[in-house]
């Protein structure tokens, strides 16, 4: 039985998160293929990510539940999330100036991009079962 009736903006967070999970992923996967890492994506990606963190913790209301286990998928979510979003900008760059360079950094350095994966989809998956726990089970 879900906790309660979930937020508007909690909601719309949730479908955002599906997309930029989506773009992260084509950005380092095209570029493990040999594609040119597209910075210009990875940026507006990163920025539309901040931001709607940033609206969602200003408008974020009292937690309804200390439930252990939303408890622990909340902080698994926010340390994978905080530490994913450090990492995918510090590749941006580190992608961005080897593009300069006309090399593919994450072709050349493939372990610092699948971790980024491991860390983006460990955040992911933690806030969309967090989603799924308070306002649908």
């Amino acid at each position: 039985m879900p906790l309660a009736s979930p937020p508007v903006l909690t909601t719309i967070v949730t479908i955002l998160a599906v997309f930029i999970t989506i773009s992260v992923f084509y950005l380092i996967i095209s570029a493990l293929k040999g594609r040119r890492f597209n910075t210009k994506l990875a940026v507006i990606t990163i920025i539309i990510n901040i931001v709607t963190l940033l609206l969602f913790e200003i408008n974020r209301t009292k937690p309804v539940t200390s439930i252990p286990a939303v408890t622990f998928f909340g902080a698994v979510h926010g340390i994978f999330g905080v530490a994913a979003i450090a990492a995918f900008i510090i590749l941006i760059k580190l992608a961005h100036n080897y593009n300069k360079a006309e090399m593919n950094y994450i072709q050349s350095h493939h372990r610092f991009p699948y971790f980024i994966l491991f860390l983006w989809l460990t955040s992911f998956l933690t806030g969309e079962t967090l989603y799924f726990l308070m306002y649908v089970v």
